[in-house]
């Protein structure tokens, strides 16, 4: 099996490799001499505590030794504990030393690849990071993580599934296509609340976690959101259509990879001894990996996946920006919230056809209707014309209600069943719609109960926004502003300029 033959452990790569002895404080070096391109060189600086590690990359002419002195002197500060965010930025990205945060690296790693003299260039190493302290004491790793960052606008919140031991290669990639798998669920929770979730794809074989940035005060509430989805994914299973898509994926990548190995350059080969350094293993060359790899990607299946998915165990990380300490949910709080939704059970099928009985009586005017002299009774005519049945006013009262008194657990559990009662509702119009919720004492107050909640109420704004704008796009609005003014006990005048200006959320806020 090509997985037990990578464990033995292939010709080691014959171009100048050097894995030499690792510096006296623990600091692990890595060097090939590599002339290509000529007179350039590679270098990756790698930081790593129980919960996350950071990767500095450097890919320079040697032209000049300046960048490469700077590149090191800022990688030591920074494992000192010393922070230069611009540089911090342009070597590591934007978010990933926030996420990091200021720990002291437990492991470090400094990788150089390039047309050089190995034994130059370990004194050079040993001249920067010799007197680099790793941390040694005992720590204690929790499932969750709170922290704070000057570098953040926005708290962070990172969702990952460490993984501390491998068995075989086979054992790598079968763990990396089910991190792939979950970070494709989070993208696509993210995209419900319309944010974007950032992950990094492996160079070649380190599973990587992602995270997104959450709105300032809807932090509990997108969090929760976040952990019901992924007690869903967990409940109900991954998809095998996702499963194929991505082993035919990662299958093409390492083809690709393959195919350039041949006469790989320095930042090929530095990112390779990065990612090796990560999962602890030196043993193989890049292209005996690559082959071994693809055999072994092509014989995991299905079940080999789903049979890992209940043995990994999350970590939550928070990260705060430092000026809003103030708001902070503690770390027992999302302890918490955590028990609270591991113990949810799944939701029952719902009768989704099943008559609601107190609905039943609802009658075409809800509330009285008093016609202002400024109005005549055609002019209003062309909004009672709007079609509104008594089956979609149940199902309009049901959504309105569920909104306002569930909470986000639960509304988790009612999206389904939500959703299709939406799409029931699509073909009313926005402002009949819109009337009947505030003509109707108690939708109007629901709708006061949801606005409090920013999840909530972006999710009913959106919605209705959509419709409003294709009714606009339509030409079918103007003519409803006297019938609705009259329905919610207003004029004419005070809804048309919402109208024109598209301020829809405006225009709701201004009748509440």
């Amino acid at each position: 099996m090509s997985y037990i033959l990578y464990g033995i452990g292939l010709a080691l790569f014959s171009c100048g490799f050097t894995t030499l002895p690792s510096l006296p404080n623990g600091v692990k070096v890595t060097i090939q001499e590599h002339p290509t391109p000529l007179q350039c060189a590679s270098f990756r600086v790698i930081l790593t505590h129980p919960y996350g590690e950071l990767v500095y990359a450097l890919d320079t002419p040697l032209d000049s030794l300046e960048p490469l002195c700077d590149f090191f002197a800022h990688c030591s500060a920074k494992a000192r504990g010393i922070t230069n965010p611009t540089f911090d930025k342009h070597y590591a990205g934007k978010f990933a030393p926030a996420l990091f945060g200021n720990h002291l690296p437990q492991k470090m790693g400094v990788i150089a690849v390039g047309d050089f003299s190995s034994q130059e260039m370990y004194k050079c190493i040993e001249s920067y990071f010799g007197d680099v302290t790793l941390d040694s004491k005992d720590f204690s790793v929790s499932n969750v993580l709170v922290e704070s960052s000057y570098i953040l606008k926005n708290p962070a919140l990172k969702i990952s599934f460490p993984v501390h031991s491998y068995a075989s290669l086979k054992e790598y990639w079968k763990l990396l296509l089910l991190q792939k798998l979950l970070q494709e669920c989070f993208e696509s929770c993210a995209a419900v609340l319309e944010k974007p979730w950032f992950h990094t794809q492996p160079y070649f074989l380190y599973p990587t976690d992602g995270f997104t940035l959450l709105s300032e005060e809807g932090v509990e509430e997108e969090l929760a959101f976040f952990l019901l989805y992924l007690r869903g994914t967990f409940y109900q299973g991954l998809s095998l259509n996702s499963f194929i898509a991505q082993k035919q994926r990662l299958i093409q990548h390492l083809s690709y990879l393959n195919s350039i190995v041949i006469a790989p350059d320095s930042s090929f080969l530095a990112s390779y001894y990065k990612d090796q350094f990560l999962l602890d293993n030196f043993a193989c060359s890049p292209g005996d990996f690559l082959k071994s790899s693809l055999l072994c990607v092509e014989e995991i299946e299905f079940e080999d996946v789903l049979s890992s998915l209940n043995f990994l165990v999350k970590t939550i990380q928070l990260t705060y920006p430092k000026e809003m300490q103030g708001a902070l949910l503690t770390k027992e709080s999302i302890e918490e919230l955590i028990e609270q939704i591991d113990t949810l059970l799944p939701p029952t099928e719902e009768l989704e056809e099943a008559p609601t009985p107190y609905l039943c009586s609802f009658q075409e005017n809800d509330s009285p209707h008093f016609y202002l002299a400024s109005h005549s009774h055609s002019s209003t005519q062309p909004f009672y014309d709007l079609h509104l049945t008594n089956r979609e006013k149940e199902f309009i009262h049901t959504i309105i209600t569920t909104m306002a008194h569930e909470n986000l657990l639960q509304l988790a559990f009612s999206k389904g069943s939500l959703e299709k009662k939406g799409k029931r509702i699509e073909c009313v119009h926005p402002l009949r719609f819109l009337g009947f919720i505030l003509s109707n004492r108690e939708l109007k107050d629901c709708l006061k109960i949801i606005r409090k909640s920013s999840f909530k109420w972006d999710h009913f704004i959106k919605g209705f926004s959509k419709r409003m704008k294709e009714e606009y796009s339509n030409n079918n609005l103007q003519a409803q502003i006297p019938g609705f003014a009259e329905q919610v006990g207003t004029t004419p005048d005070q809804i048309t300029p919402y109208i024109h200006k598209k301020d829809w959320e405006g225009l709701v806020k201004s009748l509440m």
